[in-house]
């Protein structure tokens, strides 16, 4: 998991591991370039975050949202195997914005 945006309670390992710089983003470039590379993408992100990079990300399934995070699957051929999978042109507004 790759974590882009405040590290709230994750800011303790974020700021010792040596690593950190490899799973906690700096910037949204960073993201859509490990977005957009080959293979089965996973990202959770806040459902405003989302709404606000929806654009950007191409198209993509909401595969879980529980509260304001939403899981999403870049590849509709992985997600149409998940019964819970919710195409894009479907994503209304309360999923992408965060309403429960």
């Amino acid at each position: 998991m790759i974590l882009v945006g405040p590290k709230s309670e994750l800011g303790f390992g974020a700021k010792h591991a040596a690593d950190a710089a490899d799973w906690f983003f700096s910037n949204d470039l960073e993201l859509l370039e490990l977005w957009n590379r080959p293979g089965d993408t996973v990202l959770v992100i806040d459902a405003p975050e989302l709404a606000r990079l929806k654009d950007r990300l191409g198209a993509f399934d909401v595969i879980a949202a529980e509260g304001k995070k939403r899981a999403i699957l870049r590849h509709r051929t992985m997600a149409s195997l998940e019964p819970r999978a919710v195409p894009i042109a479907e994503v209304s507004g309360p999923l992408l914005n965060g309403a429960d």
